[in-house]
């Protein structure tokens, strides 16, 4: 039986990637990632394996043909020794992450609210944010141009294109980070839970002792001189990470 699960919710460029490698490393705290993720174009290219469910590129090569046995099989693969999984979701995953646990059979005939706690009656929620959502925007519209999503990858993969400032693509993707932050909130409301706030903004300052208090707040207390000095995920941000936010904040006045 699973001693403790959580998930860590948020929208793209929010940190999760740095959150979930340093949760990861305690060894204590689940492996957490982006386990329950539909299909989209280019998924295996960005390292998506677990795209598309039992359809995944990881479900196939682990004869995995069912929803019910890839769910499964992500308990164990999420989890630590200890019984802690975990996972991360994004905004833009939860709908059609609701509509496959309907193939379970503890999920079947009930309502989509109804859905995620009963395939995860101990989950907790970690909300995942930036207080800068300007800033967000142009690390997503940078990403989304370039196919760059992790420092880690830049080295082992071109670019798919030259980053171009986009004023409409940053709108877009300023809207989409204010509506997960609404909808998660209202998600979390929905299901009667009080989430963790983390911020993106402390993970860059203080990553350690969030880490040590994210692990604490799991009930986890089995922590021994945590190290993260080699995560491989670091900041990406240059100077045209500043650059288009002063050019976003200039045309659209009041962000």
């Amino acid at each position: 039986m699973r001693r403790s699960e959580y998930f860590i919710c948020g929208s793209q460029r929010s940190g999760s990637n740095v959150l979930c490698e340093a949760l990861s490393i305690s060894k204590v705290a689940g492996r957490p990632t982006e386990h329950f993720v539909p299909t989209f174009p280019g998924a295996q290219a960005l390292g998506h394996r677990y795209a598309g469910f039992e359809q995944s590129e990881w479900a196939q090569a682990g004869g995995i043909e069912t929803f019910q046995d890839f769910f499964k099989a992500i308990l164990s693969e999420g989890s630590t020794p200890n019984g802690v999984f975990g996972t991360k979701l994004m905004w833009n995953a939860l709908v059609a992450f609701l509509d496959k646990l309907a193939e379970l059979p503890v999920c079947r005939g009930l309502d989509p609210v109804e859905r995620l706690p009963a395939a995860f009656p101990q989950a907790r929620f970690i909300h995942l944010r930036r207080r800068n959502r300007v800033r967000q925007a142009v690390s997503w519209a940078l990403a989304a141009q370039t196919g760059n999503y992790a420092s880690h990858q830049q080295s082992g993969r071109m670019a798919c294109a030259e980053a171009e400032f986009d004023l409409q693509l940053l709108d877009h993707l300023y809207a989409q980070i204010h509506e997960a932050e609404v909808g998660w909130e209202a998600f979390f409301k929905e299901q009667g839970a009080e989430p963790l706030h983390l911020w993106y903004e402390d993970l860059s300052g203080k990553l350690e002792s969030t880490v040590t208090s994210t692990i604490s707040w799991l009930g986890v207390h089995s922590v021994r001189e945590l190290s993260l000095s080699g995560l491989q995920h670091q900041p990406q941000a240059t100077e045209l990470n500043t650059e288009w936010e002063a050019r976003f904040r200039a045309a659209r006045l009041g962000l």
